[in-house]
């Protein structure tokens, strides 16, 4: 839907001292930051209205420290990546592969909820053999909801509530205070978003309400918030599909095992330093920029089997968006 400049700013006083680490060791530290707001399907030019999962990343930039992806290693920049769910929706490996397939065929949801067909031949008599793939109905439903309570939630990026899903690491491994965190971004209170469009009037209207409200408004907001692991049963790494706990049970209102989304920094967005966005260039160079979960700070490596999955997958991505439109894999600078 577009890329934007923004300024990402710590606010680390809701953080014990033993967990102000990576990022949030310095408060009121400034970052120049590039957003980039994204939907999940690999066919551009479908509506806007079409399910599915809407996407936010951020980059900053400037940052010391060595980092965890090979090949980026001393890379001055650290990326966050969002989708609006606070839980994953794929459990295991299984059910990652199908939805990977199910995307092959342009049927994501379905290939989890049915499992799909492929034609493959047969090294042996070369013959053409069907192969079908089992589904994975759980995965799928929570797809399905997870799409459908997203695109019909709002009409504008700057509307939308973001979050990381699955945990990293806060601290190097060497800090006996290490624990593991999710993250995510809300909107601030107080900031208008105004929209010109409804979802049958144009079928980019997220693009469209996005510039709109910031050319109305002359700026945007949105809090970066962090919910810390407190509970390594209720809280678990390796499954991403479960919801980490906010609040006490009702039934067990004693309860300490849960953590709410604490903020501890702020990201605003000013008119003035995107008034181009829909132009050649910037959507170009939107195009053009990479985002990984595993190009991230050692302290806040990435956690989990689905976290290893992806490591992989977006890398793979990346590079091959990379050879079809025929640029070099660079990371931007503050220059």
């Amino acid at each position: 839907h577009g890329c934007l400049k923004a300024k990402f700013t710590v606010n680390n006083n809701n953080l014990e001292d033993k967990h102000k680490l990576g990022i949030f060791s310095e408060d009121k530290k400034e970052y120049n930051a590039i957003l980039r707001f994204s939907n999940n399907d690999e066919k551009h030019s479908r509506s806007d209205n079409a399910p599915d999962l809407r996407g936010m990343a951020i980059k900053l930039l400037d940052v010391e420290g060595d980092k965890v992806m090979k090949g980026k290693e001393f890379a001055q920049t650290q990326d966050f990546l969002m989708y609006g769910s606070k839980k994953f929706f794929i459990k295991n490996n299984a059910d990652y592969v199908g939805f990977i397939k199910g995307l092959r065929h342009g049927k994501g949801a379905k290939a989890l909820l049915l499992g799909i067909k492929e034609e493959k031949i047969d090294p042996k008599t070369g013959q053409k053999i069907e192969v079908k793939y089992k589904g994975q109905p759980k995965a799928g439903i929570k797809t399905r909801l997870a799409q459908r309570k997203n695109y019909k939630k709002y009409i504008n990026p700057l509307e939308g509530q973001y979050f990381s899903a699955t945990p990293v690491r806060l601290g190097e491994l060497n800090n006996s205070n290490r624990t593991a965190f999710k993250y995510g971004v809300y909107p601030c209170d107080g900031f208008p978003v105004s929209n010109s469009l409804q979802k049958e009037d144009d079928k980019n209207y997220m693009r469209k309400n996005l510039e709109h409200s910031l050319k109305k408004h002359k700026k945007a907001c949105f809090e970066f918030r962090v919910q810390l692991q407190k509970d390594s049963k209720s809280m678990p790494i390796e499954d991403a599909s479960v919801l980490w706990p906010e609040q006490a049970p009702k039934l067990k209102p004693w309860s300490k095992n849960f953590s709410p989304y604490i903020k501890v920094a702020t990201i605003n967005i000013d008119y003035n330093e995107n008034k181009d966005i829909s132009s050649d260039q910037a959507r170009d160079r939107c195009e053009n920029f990479s985002f990984n979960p595993w190009h991230t700070l050692t302290a806040h490596k990435p956690l989990g089997r689905t976290m290893r999955m992806r490591r992989d997958v977006y890398r793979a991505i990346s590079d091959f968006r990379r050879a079809e439109n025929g640029v070099s894999l660079e990371e931007p600078t503050d220059n």
